[in-house]
C-alpha cells in the first residue's frame, strides 16, 4: 500500500503474504498455546519453520522467474534497434517515459508493469515486416502497432501488453476531430511517449 500509495487493499497477488503472516501467527500460538496450555514452546519455532523456509524457496524462485521475464522482455525489445528499424535506444527511453507518466497519473502497479512491457515491446512485430526499401512504400504505424499486438497476444503470457499495443494505434478523437472518443489510458500514455520520442 505504502510502494503504491494507496489506501485500497487487494487479495490480488497476495497469497504468499497472507501464508507468512499465518505461519507467524501458527508459531505464535504453537510457543504459547491457547490460554497458555498445550504450549510447544521452542519445538514450535522449528516446526513452523518449515512452511517458512518452503515460503522463503518460493519467493525466490518467484522472484527469480520474474528477472527472467523482464530479461527477455528486454531482450526482443532490442531486435528493432539491432535490426537498424528504429532509433538506438528508443524502447527504454519510451518506457521510461511511460512509467514516469504512469506514475503521475496514478496508475496500479500491475496497470505500470503492463505498460512498461508494452513500451518496450511495442516495435517488435515490425522485425516480421517487409523492409521498405524493397516493397517502395513506408511502413504504416498502424500496421506495426497491429503486428506487434497480435504477436503478443498470440503468446498467450503478453495477451494485456498486446491489449495495450493495440490501443496505441487507435485514434482518441472522432472522425470529425471534436469528440475525444473513450480509450484506455495506457494506450494513450504509450502513444504520447513512443511519438515524443
Amino acid at each position: 500500500m505504502v510502494r503504491e500509495r494507496r489506501l485500497s487493499v487487494s487479495l490480488r497477488g497476495r497469497s504468499a503474504d497472507i501464508a507468512l503472516v499465518s505461519s507467524g501467527m501458527l508459531m505464535a500460538i504453537g510457543y504459547h498455546g491457547i490460554n497458555n496450555k498445550g504450549q510447544m514452546g521452542a519445538w514450535a519455532l522449528g516446526l513452523f519453520s518449515i512452511p517458512l523456509i518452503a515460503a522463503w524457496y518460493s519467493f525466490e524462485r518467484l522472484h527469480s522467474a520474474r528477472q527472467t521475464y523482464w530479461q527477455t522482455i528486454e531482450a526482443l525489445s532490442m531486435a528493432p534497434e539491432l535490426g537498424g528499424l528504429v532509433m538506438t535506444g528508443h524502447a527504454d527511453r519510451v518506457a521510461d517515459l511511460c512509467v514516469a507518466m504512469a506514475v503521475e497519473l496514478e496508475l496500479t502497479g500491475p496497470e505500470i508493469e503492463t505498460l512498461r512491457a508494452a513500451a518496450l515491446l511495442h516495435h517488435i512485430g515490425q522485425v516480421c515486416m517487409d523492409d521498405p526499401e524493397v516493397t517502395g512504400k513506408a511502413l504504416d504505424p498502424v500496421d506495426i502497432s497491429q503486428l506487434s499486438a497480435g504477436m503478443l497476444r498470440d503468446t498467450g503470457h503478453l495477451t494485456e501488453v498486446g491489449d495495450v499495443v493495440a490501443d496505441e494505434a487507435q485514434t482518441f478523437r472522432s472522425p470529425g476531430g471534436s469528440v475525444p472518443l473513450r480509450r484506455p489510458m495506457t494506450g494513450q500514455i504509450l502513444k504520447i511517449a513512443s511519438t515524443y520520442d
